[in-house]
């Protein structure tokens, strides 16, 4: 038997879009997914410990699961899987509203619905179907978090409190940082990721990644990025790290990067980030040319950038940093390194001292014509002593 499960059955219940489709099958899940993929033309991913598969084609996936049953050896631990029936396979789902199944053979198919789902989609809950849930898998406190926020639900009473027991036990402790990180990238990847951000740090779900991000003004600053993004075109959801890690200092951004093994682009994020807010107090007082200011912020991730601008209490550091991500940061001379070479400069690191000669001097207004920067190309070589420059 074949089911269409999950939450492709909750969300069109819903009416709301679904996206990707997952099919259980009392059978060989696998071996079917490969003959899906065969017919249609996609490409199969098997993993064989969870006994699923996976088909993508043209930017749509189907996964294909064998029904199973899970039991779990420890909290956190992966789930140790043998094959079962799709009563199993809906008993070991995280939320009612997603212990749902369609079967796909029937002539006038009617939805499965062993632990109440249909109800509490009615009712806009989100349900866990066991005390230990959370405790089994931390990452459904997620999960719950986002399910909630996205849908418009409430989290039911007594999963709430499993849930707070959850944080409260340090069950989230127990996970890897890949699997946090997974879980953040997730949120990251909603519509409105703030409100579920805010709602973890409410719930302490964030200081128990890490304690440091555990601080008062979190929410705050969430709500300020967020208010932000509406406003203009932000630049990538990320910049939702760079609000949640803005008051740390060097060595407890370090301490957060380790939490969750972030990958390079995360990591400068947060680096940058922590380092320009260094700068808010000599950027508050500065009356630097633009090419000082330009010079001390080169070099800087914009997201970090994009982010301190938004959250610092100085609206003159907030200026300065929003003037030159608008407009310094994209003033760049009208000769490049190859019209240098044209013009005599021998190749070498001269190259790159004229180019931020010449960026310096149309940012401060001292050229603005592409005669004007062979001039002083020419100016500066005759003052180092150079050989004739032909231009």
């Amino acid at each position: 038997m074949i089911y269409l499960a999950g939450g492709p059955v909750r969300d069109a219940l819903l009416g709301r879009p679904v996206a990707d489709l997952d099919f259980v099958v009392e059978g060989d899940g696998p071996q079917l997914a490969k003959e899906i993929a065969a017919e249609i033309g996609g490409q199969v991913v098997v993993h064989p410990r969870f006994s699923t598969a996976s088909v993508a084609l043209e930017g749509t996936r189907v996964d294909v699961v064998t029904a199973r049953r899970e039991t779990y050896s420890q909290p956190a631990a992966l789930p140790d899987v043998t094959a079962g029936s799709i009563a199993d396979d809906l008993h070991r789902r995280d939320f009612s509203i997603n212990a749902l199944a369609l079967p796909l053979v029937d002539s006038r198919p009617q939805v499965l619905d062993l632990h109440g789902g249909l109800d509490d989609i009615s009712l806009g809950l989100v349900r866990s179907l066991h005390p230990n849930s959370f405790v089994d898998d931390p990452t459904r406190i997620f999960r719950a978090v986002r399910y909630q926020q996205r849908l418009g639900f409430s989290i039911e009473d007594d999963t709430l409190a499993q849930l707070r027991d959850a944080v409260a036990g340090g069950h989230i402790a127990s996970l890897t940082p890949d699997r946090v990180r997974h879980e953040l990238e997730r949120i990251f990847q909603e519509d409105e990721p703030a409100p579920s951000l805010q709602c973890l740090s409410a719930l302490g779900v964030l200081g128990a990644i890490h304690p440091s991000l555990a601080y008062p003004q979190a929410e705050t600053h969430l709500a300020a990025v967020a208010a932000s993004q509406r406003e203009i075109a932000p630049p990538g959801h990320l910049v939702y790290v760079a609000a949640l890690t803005y008051p740390l200092s060097e060595a407890q951004a370090e301490a957060v990067i380790q939490r969750l093994s972030m990958p390079a682009n995360w990591a400068r994020l947060v680096r940058d980030t922590v380092r320009v807010k260094v700068l808010e107090n000599a950027l508050a007082v500065s009356h630097a040319a633009p090419a000082a200011l330009a010079r001390q912020l080169d070099g800087f991730c914009p997201e970090a950038l994009w982010a301190v601008s938004r959250l610092t209490c100085s609206p003159a550091a907030a200026q300065r940093i929003s003037g030159y991500l608008n407009e310094l940061r994209c003033t760049a001379p009208a000769l490049d390194g190859s019209d240098l070479l044209a013009m005599g400069v021998p190749q070498g690191p001269l190259v790159g001292r004229l180019l931020q000669e010449l960026r310096d001097a149309k940012l401060d207004g001292r050229v603005s014509t592409e005669l004007q920067e062979r001039r002083l190309v020419q100016a500066v070589l005759t003052n180092e002593g150079s050989t004739t420059v032909h231009g």
